[in-house]
């Protein structure tokens, strides 16, 4: 009506005039008069005509939307009970597109709707420039539609298959038995698979309440378990992004969904093992906790779709060990304590008490610190360097980011720490000829600031950064380049 002022005039004239020519038409039939009923017929069609440009006005104006018609490809019949969720594209699957060669949708569980009865209207006030809409029935194959905006407001007409699943089987490492007590997730994005512990790591799955909501049903993985053969049935899951994790006390498989498809009948893999170390300096870590964060967003798999995460105490000795570790790249920290919060104690990460690994079986030897290494570098821009003095510390958080606090919190407790003067270093000397020596710098990324008598700032400043140890394996000098100094310092 905004858009055609002439012809909401217009029709609610004619609705008018209608509305007049029922009230003669009841007059009519009473008076048996013809040439009044000939007028009331004449006004009874100008009033149909009304109310069809009415009708006409308001699917015009109404908010646009997609109208989903959804059923059996069998029987032709509506599906009663379906769920339909919304996605979209980001930066992260973008990249993941460019290294598997295919579209990637992140979904978002919060859009889900409940359609019934073969029938759902979708909004399109307010969605996804990109939106896709994600099908799906239980029993069904679950069906995808993309750019659903690019033709605007229409009915869209899905069949889904009905999905007798593909059967698959597990075998312990080596093939020596069926793995008939394994657990089998089907993971995917949003729906993620997320392993604790080393010991006997665990597939935790959040309790589905009758309470809960369908955002909540759908993000918990598909699980199943296997029967006395060791046989088990996956269904039928077309997201590029899916991912197949089996869990067994003698081993484990994490397998991209689409490679399991062509090859179901498996045999695990051994667990991977930890034995590490903490150590700063010449003092071992004893008593540090220690937490294991294994992401796998690399080579096989879409970011944070399979995780492990676990935390162990080192001995007397700063030994630790992680029994059950998932093969591949993990993140091993020791964190700080940064108070409490609801009688619980808060860790905190730092990335100079932070190191990597790649883990492979039978075990891997990982160093959380280490003994430290000879540091040198080059001051230059100046032609005298007498009163030049300099410190490094662990580079500081950024303002403003989430989690800021707590990270500031965990700088400033590890420097007033017994290990912080090993990575807070204050009044160094500048040699008279520009270079500077540091003995002993552990790994991790520093920034370096550069004073001098009677200059109020800092003449010159940098970062560098020094490669994680290796276990008993010595370690060399690291020559950190030049730093030259600013033109502009008072």
């Amino acid at each position: 009506s905004k858009q055609f002022p002439a012809m909401n005039w217009l029709s609610n004239f004619l609705h008018g005039v209608a509305v007049g020519g029922v009230k003669m038409l009841k007059l009519s039939c009473v008076q048996r008069n013809v040439a009044t009923s000939s007028l009331v017929i004449f006004v009874t069609v100008i009033g149909t005509v009304a109310i069809g440009f009415g009708y006409w006005r308001q699917v015009v104006t109404a908010d646009p939307a997609i109208h989903l018609e959804v059923f059996d490809s069998a029987g032709r019949k509506s599906i009663t009970d379906f769920r339909v969720l919304a996605g979209t594209r980001s930066n992260v699957s973008q990249r993941f597109e460019e290294t598997h060669d295919v579209k990637v949708i992140n979904w978002q569980p919060h859009t889900l709707r409940q359609g019934k009865d073969g029938s759902l209207i979708w909004p399109l006030k307010r969605s996804y420039a990109d939106l896709c809409l994600r099908i799906e029935a239980d029993g069904y194959v679950p069906q995808v539609f993309y750019d659903v905006r690019k033709n605007g407001p229409r009915t869209i007409r899905c069949e889904l298959h009905k999905d007798s699943g593909i059967r698959g089987s597990v075998m312990t490492p080596g093939g020596q038995r069926m793995a008939h007590d394994a657990t089998v997730a089907l993971a995917m994005i949003r729906r993620h698979a997320y392993l604790k512990g080393s010991v006997f790591p665990e597939l935790v799955l959040r309790e589905i309440n009758d309470s809960d909501s369908p955002r909540t049903r759908w993000e918990r993985p598909v699980v199943v378990k296997l029967d006395h053969q060791g046989r088990f049935t996956l269904p039928t899951e077309p997201d590029p992004t899916a991912v197949v994790l089996i869990v067994h006390n003698d081993g484990v498989l994490e397998i991209p969904y689409s490679d399991w498809c062509e090859s179901p009948h498996v045999t695990l893999q051994p667990w991977g093992r930890i034995h590490g170390r903490v150590r700063w300096g010449d003092t071992q870590g004893v008593d540090e906790q220690v937490n294991l964060s294994a992401d796998h967003g690399d080579g096989h798999g879409y970011y944070g779709i399979v995780s492990q995460h676990a935390e162990t105490t080192t001995n007397d000795d700063g030994v630790f060990v992680f029994e059950r570790v998932l093969q591949g790249r993990v993140q091993l920290s020791c964190p700080i304590n940064t108070g409490t919060k609801n009688g619980e104690k808060r860790m905190t990460n730092v990335r100079s008490r932070t190191t990597h690994a790649n883990v492979q079986a039978p075990h891997t030897s990982v160093l959380i610190g280490g003994r430290g290494r000879s540091v040198s570098g080059r001051l230059t821009g100046l032609n005298d360097f007498a009163g030049v003095t300099f410190h490094i510390h662990p580079n500081a958080p950024h303002y403003g980011r989430e989690g800021g606090a707590l990270e500031w919190a965990a700088w400033h407790t590890l420097k007033n720490s017994p290990t912080g003067p090993q990575f807070f270093r204050n009044g160094l000397a500048v040699a008279a000829d520009g270079t500077f020596q540091i003995p002993g710098v552990l790994p991790g990324y520093y920034q370096i600031f550069f004073s001098q008598e009677g200059r109020k700032q800092y003449i010159a400043s940098g970062k560098f950064r020094i490669e994680s140890e290796i276990h008993d394996v010595a370690t060399l000098p690291t020559d950190v380049g030049e730093f030259r100094v600013r033109s502009t310092v008072k």
